[in-house]
Order: C-alpha cells, then sequence, then structure tokens
C-alpha cells in the first residue's frame, strides 16, 4: 500500500490549507482535459506529473508556442503536437489510467 508520504494531491491540499503557505503553492488541480486547457491558456507553460511517485520520473513539460503548436517535453523527448485537444490526448495515451496532476 502506498504511502500518503508519496501523494503529491494530499500534500498539495495541506500547504493550501495554510493561510501563510499558500501564496507559495503553484495552482495546481487533478489531471483532467478540462483543467489541461484552463492551465495552459492561463499560463502558456504547464507541468503534468503523476500524483504518486518521487525523483522526477513521468513529468510532462507543456509549452504554449503559438499558432496552435505545443511543445511536449517527456523524459529525453520533445515532440511537437499541433492543437490542445490533441496535446492532452498525446499525453494521456502515455501516461492511461494512472492520476496525474496539471500545475503552473
Amino acid at each position: 500500500m502506498a504511502s500518503a508520504a508519496k501523494d503529491k494531491w494530499y500534500k498539495y491540499l495541506l500547504l493550501r490549507r495554510h493561510a501563510s503557505l499558500r501564496s507559495y503553492v503553484p495552482e495546481t488541480k487533478l489531471l483532467d482535459r478540462y483543467y489541461f486547457s484552463k492551465l495552459l491558456s492561463k499560463y502558456g507553460h504547464v507541468i503534468v506529473k503523476p500524483v504518486w511517485g518521487s525523483r522526477g520520473q513521468g513529468i510532462f513539460q507543456v509549452s504554449w508556442l503559438g499558432n496552435h503548436k505545443y511543445i511536449v517535453h517527456y523524459e529525453n523527448i520533445k515532440v511537437l503536437v499541433r492543437g490542445r485537444t490533441n496535446t492532452y490526448h498525446y499525453i494521456k495515451r502515455k501516461i492511461g489510467n494512472a492520476s496525474y496532476m496539471v500545475q503552473r
């Protein structure tokens, strides 16, 4: 059984509860199509990472390049994807049903 110590979503919720820490915590949502699109539109660059795990494994960096183009950096691979929906589907194909979160 995995411990709450490695559950990044749980840690995020704990940190958000403390007013003194809230401004240091980046906006974070559980990954779904709506929040992926919303945060990418708002910031132009997002990090998509697994809720469980450590040491930076399974992390995606997504950046908007303009003209409906996005660069997805995953492990040692950089992929250019056209369209925000296609970018989301590319990530979903890689992660399957694993729980992920998206953050600024």
